[in-house]
């Protein structure tokens, strides 16, 4: 049984078996690449991700002190920064919690990627701030499945709590 002949889809040179089965040949954007081409292109990709990554200044993300001004945020946690936005805490607002059976007064926006970690961490995550704010009453939860941005598009659960 002899095995067909593959040729690089750039240069026209052969491409073995081996060279695919050890990673070193391979496609790239619907080519079959011989182990020289393959290896070029995957120098233009890594060379396309630096410049990517060399847009963004670190200066642009530490403070004066040296400090990141990008904080993780949760139960318990100080001032609450996603992004370049400050999340405000309960006591900064001017309207005062309303317990008993009216409607709510504020919300916070939890989500999470659709798998079972991410959902059983988020699940802590909302039982964790619950806990810390002692002077809250949830009065609703809303959940939808929608695309969040954030490195890359994709598909989150979104769970909005109104308390």
């Amino acid at each position: 049984m002899e095995d067909s002949t593959k040729t690089c889809g750039e240069c026209g040179a052969v491409v073995y078996s081996e060279q695919l089965s050890a990673g070193t040949a391979g496609y790239r954007s619907g080519k079959l690449l011989c182990a020289v081409c393959f290896g070029k292109a995957a120098d233009a990709e890594d060379t396309v991700l630096q410049e990517k990554i060399a847009l963004v200044d670190e200066e642009d993300h530490v403070e004066d002190d040296g400090t990141s001004h990008i904080e993780a945020f949760g139960a318990g946690s100080g001032k609450k920064v996603v992004g370049a936005v400050e999340r405000k805490q309960d006591d900064q607002y001017r309207r005062d919690m309303i317990t008993g059976c009216r409607g709510a007064t504020r919300c916070r926006v939890f989500h999470c990627k659709l798998a079972d970690a991410a959902a059983m961490f988020m699940e802590s995550q909302i039982n964790e701030w619950a806990d810390a704010n002692d002077g809250i009453e949830i009065k609703l939860v809303s959940t939808c499945i929608g695309v969040w941005e954030a490195k890359k598009p994709e598909p989150s659960l979104i769970v909005t709590v109104f308390y």
